[in-house]
């Protein structure tokens, strides 16, 4: 209430941050337990370190991160900033989208030849 924003936008928001915090933590636990099959002390590094992310988001009370503040400048540009800048945000998702997409692929094949090389070394 009392912003110019309307109830949807506010959500896109909220689901947005909420996406981020989960995926930052997400993708240490995925590296942890894949690493963790190779060494228990990699998988011991991946729990600390995500709990370290979730103290980082508690010290700042969530809203005042660091990631989280670029999501929610980014947002006000797009939806007040001049044109010009909202299209080269839009540019700049989509190229995040795809550097996602790529690094994915990317560690699903590092753990097949993972696989196959534990395969054939025994």
């Amino acid at each position: 209430k009392g912003t110019s924003y309307t109830a949807a936008q506010v959500w896109a928001m909220q689901v947005e941050c909420v996406s981020a915090i989960l995926g930052e933590i997400s993708a240490v636990r995925e590296v942890e337990a894949d690493a963790g099959k190779q060494n228990p002390g990699c998988y011991i590094w991946g729990m600390l370190r995500a709990w370290e992310i979730q103290q980082r988001y508690r010290k700042n009370k969530i809203k005042d991160d660091p990631m989280l503040t670029g999501i929610l400048v980014r947002r006000i540009v797009m939806n007040g900033g001049d044109s010009g800048m909202v299209a080269k945000l839009l540019k700049y998702d989509e190229l995040a989208k795809t550097v996602d997409a790529n690094h994915r692929s990317l560690m699903g094949e590092i753990r097949k030849l993972k696989e196959q090389l534990q395969k054939g070394g025994k």
